[in-house]
């Protein structure tokens, strides 16, 4: 599947599978709906709901509501991916994270989600 790019904070949605002792990781995106959980909601009802399917969710520069995070809270999301272009340059030059970025992922870290950060050179 294609990942389709959207500007909101969950941009678009990684597939998490485990087969067995295997892990597989699928980039996944919705053209019929903006709404990412929409899209999350059908493809787990399409799945019979396995327990061995989970989501990552890719953070956007732009943050949905705090209504629309919370929702996430109760699904198997497995991990947050960061691409680098969430990034913004601090005071001394170095990448950091916006406040309201840093809040999003310390919600998720206390629910024990991973992080990923995606490099592109």
């Amino acid at each position: 599947m294609i990942a389709e790019k959207r500007k909101l904070c969950f941009s678009s949605s990684f597939l998490f599978f485990s087969l067995s002792s295997h892990r597989a990781w699928c980039t996944a995106g919705s053209a019929s709906s903006s709404d990412p959980w929409e899209w999350w909601n059908q493809v787990r009802c399409m799945c019979g709901h396995n327990g061995q399917l989970g989501v990552a969710l890719e953070l956007g520069p732009s943050l949905p509501s705090e209504a629309e995070v919370r929702r996430w809270y109760g699904e198997p999301v497995r991990a947050i991916v960061v691409p680098v272009s969430v990034f913004q340059t601090n005071k001394r030059g170095f990448p950091a994270l916006s406040k309201a970025h840093q809040a999003v992922l310390v919600s998720f870290f206390q629910l024990n989600v991973q992080v990923r950060h995606i490099c592109v050179v």
